[in-house]
């Protein structure tokens, strides 16, 4: 395993034409307003105020660990198995249980609520496992799930809504830990 190196992204980096984003380093955003970058990675980003993301490959998740940081925000987008991935082989998938052995639990800030954001493939199986497993191990309840909608640029769905092989959205399922007043208005939406 290569160690993770650690970057501030301070103003140069911010002004930077086209940031490059790389494997295995955890990058700060220590600024109180978001910030918008351009990456060669993922296009144009937002990055909230005084966050931190990891670009790497799950198995050095454990790595966040030993810094002791706690989170009240966590976004994760496994490498889960579906049908396109299985034909592509556009990247390396994990199973189910290596997925639920990621130490999520041990990086959720407690002392407050906090809210966990898993994105998911469109299929039932997965929605269930994130919902009734990683969520229960994790010790989060389910709030509600959403749908982005990927559109054209002219506002039209980049495929037919109706379709039953490939869908022109993807889900994003919420849940949270502790009792926020602010969460019951997401609930069931």
């Amino acid at each position: 395993k290569r160690p993770i190196a650690k970057i501030l992204l301070t103003d140069y980096f911010l002004r930077a034409s086209k940031l490059g984003i790389q494997t295995n380093i955890l990058y700060s955003h220590n600024k109180d307003h978001p910030s918008i970058i351009d990456t060669a990675v993922s296009g144009r980003t937002v990055l909230p105020a005084n966050c931190r993301f990891l670009w790497t490959d799950m198995k050095n998740s454990t790595l966040l660990i030993s810094e002791g940081t706690k989170y009240s925000f966590i976004v994760l987008d496994p490498p889960w198995m579906n049908k396109s991935v299985r034909r592509k082989h556009p990247y390396n998938w994990s199973d189910l249980s290596d997925i639920k052995n990621l130490p999520i639990e041990h990086l959720i800030n407690r002392t407050q609520s906090s809210l966990v954001c898993c994105w998911s493939t469109n299929c039932d199986k997965i929605e269930d496992f994130i919902k009734n497993d990683l969520f229960n191990k994790w010790n989060c309840q389910y709030l509600t799930t959403w749908y982005w909608l990927k559109i054209t640029q002219s506002g039209e769905p980049i495929l037919d809504l109706t379709s039953l092989d490939k869908k022109s959205y993807e889900t994003l399922i919420l849940g949270y830990t502790g009792d926020d007043d602010r969460f019951n208005s997401l609930k069931g939406t």
